[in-house]
């Protein structure tokens, strides 16, 4: 799956333009409130799936090397995760389903694993 696939997900709503990552492949995909568990990973173009609406997180995924992010339960992105998330190159997603809902969703596509 590719970064842009995230976009046809009408569940998924894209909070900034990532064309610099669109045809980024997506390897695998993480889902954690707690950023020390994700900085234990070593995957590159990695999607982070997250519930935790702070800046730590989109600078956590920044480190362990994630292309895109998707912050669930409808938590408001504040406009210094917009910077940090732009600035990194990485694209940034909104949902209102919960984290179990949007693993759902992707594990049903069926193109990369869930950790």
């Amino acid at each position: 799956m590719r970064v842009q696939d995230l976009a046809n997900y009408q569940e998924f709503s894209p909070l900034i333009s990532f064309e610099e990552c669109a045809d980024v492949e997506i390897h695998e995909a993480a889902v954690s409130e707690l950023m020390s568990d994700v900085l234990t990973m070593e995957h590159d173009n990695l999607l982070l799936i997250t519930g935790l609406c702070t800046d730590q997180a989109i600078r956590t995924a920044d480190i362990m090397g994630a292309v895109a992010i998707i912050i669930t339960q409808g938590k408001q992105v504040t406009p210094g995760m917009i910077r940090i998330a732009e600035e990194s190159g990485m694209a940034l997603f909104s949902t209102n389903l919960q984290n179990f809902s949007v693993c759902q969703l992707l594990c049903e596509s069926g193109r990369f694993p869930l950790h």
